[in-house]
């Protein structure tokens, strides 16, 4: 059994989850949706890190676990028209199905591995 399939079969919520993304935040040059409710967020990220402890969120940067989903990148002045832009359209409601392994490449991030957030049950 893999890690991969490790985790899925045990660590990962047993249900997909319904999220809202009502207000947009910062962090220095982006700016990002944070979802709510988080704690179902970081319950999925400390389960990840379990099953990969090699590979922490964020390269072991930061100590706290923010999810979030990045939705503009550069300076103020493409942040503020970014932020402009998004507030006729919040809230975003969304059924995450899914967590996804990213990687910074050369060309930008691109996708890696899918993660399903539900357990598969025998029947």
């Amino acid at each position: 059994m893999t890690r991969s399939s490790r985790w899925v079969g045990s660590s990962a919520p047993s249900r997909h989850s319904r999220s809202r993304f009502a207000r947009r935040r910062r962090f220095p040059g982006l700016v990002y949706l944070r979802p709510e409710p988080a704690e179902t967020f970081v319950a999925i990220t400390e389960a990840l890190v379990n099953a990969f402890p090699d590979f922490p969120p964020y390269a072991g940067e930061f100590a706290e676990i923010v999810p979030h989903v990045t939705v503009a990148q550069g300076d103020d002045e493409v942040l503020a028209a970014a932020e402009r832009e998004l507030e006729a359209q919040l809230p975003v409601k969304s059924r995450v199905e899914r967590a996804w392994l990213v990687e910074d490449t050369a060309g930008g991030w691109r996708r890696h591995t899918a993660f399903p957030l539900e357990r598969r049950t025998s029947v």
